[in-house]
């Protein structure tokens, strides 16, 4: 890694610390159900252009799905990329059982992260509802054993998403 991608690097983690602190802080101040929405986008360049245009229509869906349970909505953007906060009058189970449908039925579901947190900063696994672990966009093993391993790079992930969203936005 250069200077240039460390920095960046740091940068992403102290901004993931950051979200971890917002959904502390809004977990004790509100006690309802917190969903975080972000953008599974590969390496360090998280603020980019099509990033903002799957989360804005992971907004878009998140808003038809929990529209009336919705008590607040925060929109922010760092270093790991844009993201969305909706506290929810709903219970935690529930929201994540809508949440899992967003991710496995919407075309761009796949690339978004639905994490739903009810009274602990521990969110509500897929695996506690008796859903399987994500699978990679690129071979369909788990997620986490490809990005450990690094069974695919960057790019290809990279191109994947892109194509994936022109085709979306061609539809």
């Amino acid at each position: 890694m250069n200077k240039e991608e460390i920095l960046k690097a740091n940068a992403i983690l102290d901004a993931r610390e950051e979200r971890v602190n917002l959904i502390e802080a809004l977990i004790e101040n509100y006690k309802n159900t917190i969903v975080v929405a972000r953008v599974n986008y590969p390496g360090n360049n998280k603020e980019n252009y099509i990033s903002d245009y799957i989360i804005e229509k992971g907004r878009e869906e998140l808003i038809k799905v929990f529209n009336d349970r919705i008590e607040h909505i925060i929109e922010k953007s760092s270093a790991e990329g844009p993201y969305i906060v909706l506290i929810l009058k709903l219970d935690g189970n529930t929201a994540k059982r809508r949440t899992i449908e967003i991710e496995n039925t919407h075309l761009l579901g796949r690339f978004l992260d639905l994490d739903v947190y009810e009274g602990s900063i521990s969110s509500i696994s897929r695996q506690s509802l008796g859903f399987d672990k994500r699978t990679c966009y690129l071979c369909g093993n788990y997620a986490h054993e490809c990005i450990r391993s690094k069974n695919h790079t960057v790019e290809e992930v990279e191109e994947f998403i892109i194509k994936a969203v022109k085709r979306y936005m061609e539809k």
